[in-house]
């Protein structure tokens, strides 16, 4: 049997803690928030006794603390966290996660060097969700059998932050494009594992990369938990521009945009069964949608409910 070796993405836990900076007084620094006390004011009451799909204290202790300050800045506990500022929620969450953090491993991601393949969108691709229009999910240029799967071997591995990560890695053009739920984004070359660039979002991306042509190279599309779509050069990391695809708080991206010709479709979603626990919640507000964005300046075409309002 021939051996094969094949790239595969694994992926292991890292965190990063978040430090709480105080704002500059005139003649002295502000205190540091506390976040033992603005953890007891703001989430106490539910995740110290916690019930159904809550987490506990305990289990919020083993997840990244920049996944817990996303998610109170702009995730599902960002109407719990209304009138917070970044150093609090970093404060929050530093002190949620303070043995777990002092035993994490710092990650760091590997620079690509030297020179690389120029990238193309032709050749064999997964890309988005279901790879076409259609959500086959199917590859019809596998180049390997059933028979080949024994001899397959690890070529490399890339780690990064998170406790977990939800869209499945994009590959064209020998790359792949990976997020995570800290918020970066990661564009690696699939033969040898290297970064070729990697940028903060500032929202944890649920969604698999959407990969489409452009005039000068190509564009990566995707979107976050805070509901904004992105489109950056997939050859360089740059941010052409991102568009809000809903104005509710709890609006947020988890299905993958699709491409159809100039459109972006892209299905718009929420998380407002979390903050509905809370009784003086006032649910049900979200109204379900489907937007199409021109894929040159992400203006919003049209908006189509899915919900009557």
């Amino acid at each position: 049997m021939r051996k094969l070796r094949a790239a595969a993405i694994i992926v292991t836990l890292g965190t990063a803690a978040i430090g709480a900076v105080g704002r500059a007084a005139p003649s002295r620094a502000a205190p540091a928030p506390n976040g033992a006390a603005l953890y007891a004011q703001r989430c106490a009451q539910c995740h110290d006794h916690a019930t159904g799909h809550i987490p506990s204290r305990e289990a919020l202790a083993n997840r990244p603390a920049s996944n817990i300050s996303m998610t109170l800045l702009t995730g599902a506990m960002r109407p719990q966290a209304a009138g917070l500022s970044r150093a609090d929620a970093g404060a929050i969450a530093a002190f949620v996660t303070a043995g777990a953090a002092a035993n994490a491993p710092r990650l760091h991601p590997n620079p690509c060097r030297g020179s690389l393949a120029p990238f193309r969108l032709s050749g064999p691709a997964w890309n988005g969700w279901g790879r076409d229009l259609a959500n086959t999910r199917s590859q019809p240029h596998a180049g390997i059998s059933a028979g080949d799967l024994p001899g397959l071997k690890l070529k490399w591995a890339f780690a990064f932050p998170g406790a977990m990560t939800w869209g499945q890695p994009t590959v064209v053009g020998g790359r792949v494009f990976a997020a995570s739920t800290t918020g970066e984004v990661y564009a690696l070359d699939a033969p040898s594992g290297c970064t070729l660039w990697a940028i903060h979002v500032g929202a944890p991306v649920r969604t698999a990369i959407t990969i489409g042509p452009a005039a000068q190279s190509a564009v990566a599309y995707f979107g976050d938990v805070s509901a904004v779509v992105h489109a950056v050069d997939a050859a360089t990391g740059t941010e052409l521009w991102h568009a809000r695809a809903d104005e509710h708080p709890n609006a947020r991206i988890t299905g993958a945009p699709v491409l159809f010709g100039s459109r972006l479709l892209v299905p718009v979603s929420s998380f407002e069964e979390g903050p509905a626990a809370d009784p003086a919640y006032p649910c049900c507000t979200f109204r379900g949608s489907v937007v199409a964005l021109d894929t040159t300046t992400g203006r919003m075409l049209w908006k189509h409910r899915t919900a009557e309002g």
